[in-house]
Formats: C-alpha cells, sequence, structure tokens
C-alpha cells in the first residue's frame, strides 16, 4: 500500500466523520427542538406535565405488579402440575414394576408346567414300557 492511498484513506475518513459530527449535531437540535414541542403542546403548566408522567410511572408499576403476580401464580400451577405428573409417573412405574413381576411369575409357571408336562411324559412312556415287558 502506498503512503499516498494512505494519506487518501485518512483524509477520507476525517472528511466522513466531520460530515457524520455536523449531521449528528444536526439530529440532536431537531429532538431537542421536538421535545420541547412535545412539552409546550402537552402542558399548559409544568405541574400538569409532572402529573401525567407521574401517571404513567404509576401505571408502569401497577403493570409490573400485575405480571409479577402472573407469574406467581403461573409458576405455583406449574410446580402443581409437575407434582401429579410425579407421582403419576410413580403409579405407572409402580404398575409396570407389578407387570414386569406378574409376567416373571407367569414365565416361571410357564416353565413349571413344561417341565411338569415332560415328567408326566416321561413317566407315562416308563408305563407304558414296563406294560410292554
Amino acid at each position: 500500500m502506498s503512503i499516498e492511498t494512505h494519506t487518501s484513506l485518512i483524509r477520507q475518513a476525517k472528511q466522513d466523520q466531520q460530515r457524520n459530527l455536523a449531521k449528528s449535531a444536526q439530529l440532536s437540535g431537531e429532538l431537542a427542538h421536538t421535545l420541547r414541542s412535545i412539552i409546550k403542546i402537552n402542558s399548559d403548566d409544568l405541574s400538569s406535565l409532572l402529573d401525567k408522567i407521574s401517571t404513567i410511572h404509576e401505571i408502569d408499576r401497577e403493570i409490573d405488579l400485575q405480571l409479577s403476580e402472573n407469574v406467581i401464580t403461573n409458576f405455583e400451577v406449574l410446580m402443581s402440575y409437575k407434582e401429579q405428573l410425579h407421582k403419576t409417573l410413580a403409579k405407572i412405574y409402580r404398575r409396570l414394576q407389578w407387570q414386569d413381576s406378574v409376567t416373571n411369575d407367569i414365565s416361571g409357571l410357564q416353565r413349571q408346567c413344561e417341565l411338569l408336562d415332560q415328567d408326566i411324559r416321561i413317566l407315562e412312556r416308563t408305563v407304558h414300557l414296563r406294560k410292554n415287558k
């Protein structure tokens, strides 16, 4: 990068900064004028404007209070639902364990029945063979 290019970039940046500063000053003046106009239009006297501002703050506090109460209430309802959900899940878990236990018992009984059936067949075959000798 040449020194001339660097110098021209610095010059351009300073010019942009000066234009932006002038524009900012103009906008600040317009904003101040607008605020003075709003205050002048909305208040015949200063106490009326202060009453309006005070009312706005009071309404804002009331809204914040209501929102806080709604959040608290909704949180309490949510926690109640959470507790109900935990109780329901615990019941379901106990039932599943009971069903697993019953299934295991049934499987065990079925296995015992199969073994008994096998023993009976062996005995029947033994009796049959005994009779034929």
